[in-house]
């Protein structure tokens, strides 16, 4: 998913170079906090516009969301959402005696999906996972539980994925309010930074 790009446009830039004529650096400061001040929103925008459409909590979809501020070396600033799929584990999960039942969008009903199984791994890591059979499922033996057999009698398993941030916001044109609200949030941002830096004159 591209990042976002906002630009203030030409009538604040001019109202800002009028008023602090002579002063580029406080211009350049008035851009920079603006843009900060915005980046921070939409990142707030992004993760609750994600929560709409999928059963991921709101803390999970904002970690995964990142700014690039602004600085007096660079003065661009974006706000980007990894395109990594996040664990199915932090969506709507429940296990059951043969599978776990999933839901990722709020408007589909859960599935399940057979022979998975939800546990924590010796580091702590919880996860949704699903063991990598070949050929049939019969036990090795039916008096040995398959967690007691030996390592190398035990097949390996795999942790299972759902959507990414990004392909949660490209659902239903959501992105689509998101830009929209970004362009909105930029200019009373920076109409915010601009009056507040007068005030101080």
């Amino acid at each position: 998913m591209p990042a976002f790009e906002c630009r203030v446009d030409q009538v604040q830039l001019e109202k800002a170079k009028r008023v602090f004529s002579g002063m580029p650096e406080l211009q350049r400061k008035i851009h920079q906090q603006a843009l900060n001040k915005t980046m921070t929103g939409v990142r707030t925008d992004m993760a609750r516009a994600a929560q709409k459409e999928v059963t991921a909590a709101y803390g999970t979809l904002l970690e995964s969301v990142t700014i690039k501020k602004a600085s007096a070396n660079d003065p661009s600033a974006y706000v980007k959402s990894k395109s990594k799929p996040l664990p199915l584990v932090k969506y709507t999960v429940r296990q059951k005696k043969d599978g776990v039942m999933v839901q990722v969008l709020k408007s589909k009903p859960a599935t399940l999906i057979k022979h998975a199984f939800i546990t924590t791994m010796k580091n702590g890591h919880k996860g949704v996972f699903w063991r990598s059979y070949k050929g049939d499922r019969k036990p090795v033996s039916k008096k040995i539980p398959y967690g007691a057999l030996p390592k190398k009698y035990r097949l390996p398993i795999k942790e299972l994925y759902g959507p990414s941030t990004p392909d949660a916001l490209k659902h239903m044109g959501v992105l689509d309010g998101v830009l929209k609200q970004a362009d909105e949030r930029l200019h009373t941002a920076y109409d915010s930074v601009l009056d507040n830096e007068m005030r101080k004159l």
